[in-house]
């Protein structure tokens, strides 16, 4: 990926599974909340099953794909309210995902906009799953900055209204890991 480039696959993958532990531990799924871990197909299911942890696979080929269905796979069949966060947002605290879910107490959609563009959480009702789904699938330019604006316009087209969260940053780049380092 982007880190690797420049720093190269070892210190890459240190560094994606300290982002990775931070995020483990703030959605710990106590009593708010029941959390699913959803892996490509090339991760290591073991690694998160021997600490107790549910995985489901990713299917799909786009990152819009993966998250269509994660958000119609059947367990969450019942859930009232679904989030979606990924693992490259350090800053992300257990109270964004509270919050996340607080929100969707009063809008069908919430969002949680990064810097770049992009976004680092999405919830919404489980009745709204099959219209997130298929706005997912919508031509969005996916890993660029106008990630979050095609979403929201897609949101408006389906009439969709979106609740918002905190702005964070999230790590794509060396760059990024260095400047979230030195904010620590």
């Amino acid at each position: 990926t982007r880190i690797a480039q420049t720093v190269g696959p070892d210190q890459a993958a240190a560094i994606y599974a300290e982002m990775l532990e931070h995020i483990l531990r703030e959605s710990v799924a106590e009593d708010e909340w029941e959390r699913f871990i959803f892996i490509p197909p090339e991760s290591d299911a073991n690694y998160f099953q021997r600490r107790g942890m549910k995985t489901r696979l990713q299917k799909g080929n786009s990152i819009g794909e993966r998250m269509a269905n994660a958000f119609l796979d059947p367990t969450h069949h019942g859930s009232e309210k679904i989030v979606l966060i990924g693992s490259d947002i350090p800053s992300l605290k257990r109270a964004d995902i509270s919050e996340a879910f607080e929100r969707l107490a009063r809008v069908p959609a919430v969002i949680g906009p990064s810097e770049d563009g992009g976004f680092y959480l999405l919830g919404l009702s489980e009745e709204h799953a099959p219209t997130v789904s298929c706005l997912l699938r919508k031509p969005i330019p996916w890993s660029t900055p106008k990630v979050l604006a095609e979403l929201e316009k897609w949101c408006s087209v389906y009439q969709l209204p979106l609740g918002y969260l905190p702005m964070k940053t999230d790590i794509d780049t060396y760059e990024d890991w260095i400047r979230y380092q030195e904010t620590r």
